[in-house]
């Protein structure tokens, strides 16, 4: 990544896709504060790039939301989520993975009774 940003510079949206990466490499570790100051600091360079209904955004806002289910940052977490699903619908249609029950996507509950939908679908 570091050659990436000496390469392409620092708030190029390439950047921000390969902290992505490496921020959900660090949720899999379990080491969710490292990956939610990656995936913020990937959330700033996508805002200074693309517009905030973007899917590019919607993506991280997703892995964002994910990290923080694992934290049991259940509203913070379904927040996110909810911002992002509905763009990633109009972006990809309802077809997309990460919208699709039961199938390549990971579907997760939220905590019981602080969930205003149920179950939430998780891009993995």
């Amino acid at each position: 990544m570091e050659i990436d940003r000496k390469t392409l510079g620092a708030n190029h949206p390439y950047v921000a896709t390969r902290m992505n990466n490496l921020a959900w490499a660090l949720v899999k570790k379990g080491d969710y504060k490292s990956a939610e100051e990656l995936f913020g600091r990937a959330l700033e360079i996508q805002r200074k790039t693309f517009a905030e209904k973007s899917w590019e955004i919607a993506n991280t806002k997703l892995l964002l939301g994910a990290c923080l289910k694992e934290e049991k940052k259940y509203p913070e977490a379904e927040s996110l989520m909810l911002e992002a699903f509905p763009i990633i619908e109009k972006s990809f249609g309802i077809g997309h993975p990460a919208l699709r029950p039961k199938s390549s996507a990971l579907w997760i509950s939220m905590k019981p009774g602080e969930s205003r939908t149920g179950w939430l679908p998780i891009k993995r």
